[in-house]
């Protein structure tokens, strides 16, 4: 078994042999930024797509300090800054632009404030969350991996996530002014937030979407997909550019269309268990139907019409 002195012999002595590279897979966490470097907690690679991005990671870590060694004195501290309570934690580094190739880490990813990450590695895989809120990537890259939530909040140069992504977390993008595709967002487990992207125009063709979507001050969306599923509510306050909603469309929460200025029908066989709010859509015309049998739960404007 290696022990702590006989590890940072190793550094010393820059023997990067196979024991070394062995020792790298056991820990199968391996993060090289800005002069910081983080081993984590032993863990066993669950499939053979895993093991062969720790292994890239393992590789990647031992060509850079090949390269550009580091004195050994600071390497304990900057463990202790770099990992907490399972979190792989860069969050606030103006100097991060890029991760390794291969980059792989069963932890979670904090990016947040990274404001010259401009990209990711192709095969990134995490098997935590990440959040690379207030960074400048542009759009996702295909083949990424997280096992939890992706959020990207407040990321003003993102404008497409353009690759298949199936996301076993919640996915939130709120304040991404630039986002106009998420064609390749199919599945979201958990909550999809999208408030405040203005420059998206449509949703893709079929999604679901497996408890809540918010869509407020989405202004330039102007329609839904007929081929959507929601879990729970569905808010879509104050997307002013919305023209008409699915023939068939069923929530299991509530329907928020609070200021949908542009909203004139509200399909009949459109179902809804919470509350149905139509505040402020002027005009709009409402099965009668759908009020008698949602007397208590309908919030209606000042004006409407019914049929």
């Amino acid at each position: 078994m290696l022990t702590y002195r006989s590890v940072m012999g190793l550094f010393i002595n820059k023997a990067f042999t196979e024991k070394m590279y062995d020792f790298f897979l056991d820990f199968s966490e391996i993060i090289t930024s800005i002069g910081l470097v983080t081993l984590s907690q032993k863990t066993t690679p669950n499939t053979g797509y895993e093991r062969e991005h720790q292994e890239g990671a393992a590789m990647a870590l031992m060509n850079i300090f090949q390269d550009t060694p580091r004195p050994i004195k600071d390497l304990p501290s900057a463990i202790r800054k770099a990992t907490k309570a399972g979190i792989v934690d860069f969050s606030g580094h103006s100097g991060l632009t890029h991760l390794p190739d291969h980059f792989a880490t069963p932890l979670s990813l904090d990016l947040c404030g990274c404001e010259n990450l401009t990209s990711l590695p192709s095969d990134l895989y995490v098997g935590g969350w990440i959040d690379a809120s207030g960074s400048s990537l542009t759009a996702t890259p295909k083949g990424m991996i997280v096992r939890r939530d992706i959020i990207l909040r407040g990321c003003d140069t993102l404008q497409s996530l353009p690759y298949p992504l199936c996301v076993d977390g919640s996915l939130d993008v709120t304040g991404c002014e630039a986002l106009r595709d998420i064609s390749g967002v199919r599945k979201v487990s958990g909550n999809l937030e999208m408030t405040g992207c203005i420059s998206l125009q449509k949703l893709p063709d079929e999604i679901a979407v497996g408890c809540s979507i918010n869509l407020s001050d989405c202004r330039s969306l102007t329609h839904l997909p007929s081929k959507i599923t929601v879990g729970k509510s569905l808010t879509m306050r104050g997307c002013e550019s919305l023209e008409c909603l699915p023939d068939i469309l069923h929530i299991d929460g509530d329907l928020d269309l609070t200021d949908c200025t542009s909203l004139r029908r509200i399909p009949p066989k459109i179902s809804v268990s919470g509350y149905l709010k139509l505040s402020g859509c002027t005009g709009i015309a409402i099965p009668q139907q759908l009020i008698s049998s949602m007397y208590r739960k309908i919030l209606l404007p000042i004006d409407f019409s019914v049929f």
